[in-house]
């Protein structure tokens, strides 16, 4: 059988032709993956970093506030002394 210029190159390499297609659609696909988790990382983090502080601030009010009764009961302690 004779085949065309074509023809023959193309059936004979056409897994290979196949198996690159897959290839490089697969890696186009990852990229896209790993860009999209990437962002989402970046987002996690800052989303820490303002957990971190909102939980730095209530801690804080609830030193200040531990404070403030500590001296109260020091107050009313020392008026019962007396």
């Amino acid at each position: 059988m004779t085949g065309t210029i074509l023809g023959d190159p193309l059936v004979s390499y056409f897994p290979l032709l196949v198996v690159f297609t897959g290839v490089v659609v697969f890696a186009i696909r990852t990229e896209g993956k790993i860009l999209v988790l990437a962002k989402e990382i970046e987002s996690l983090w800052r989303q820490r970093a303002a957990d971190q502080e909102s939980a730095k601030l209530s801690r804080e009010e609830t030193h200040d506030m531990l404070k403030q009764i500590s001296a109260k009961l020091d107050r009313l302690t020392e008026r019962m002394i007396k």
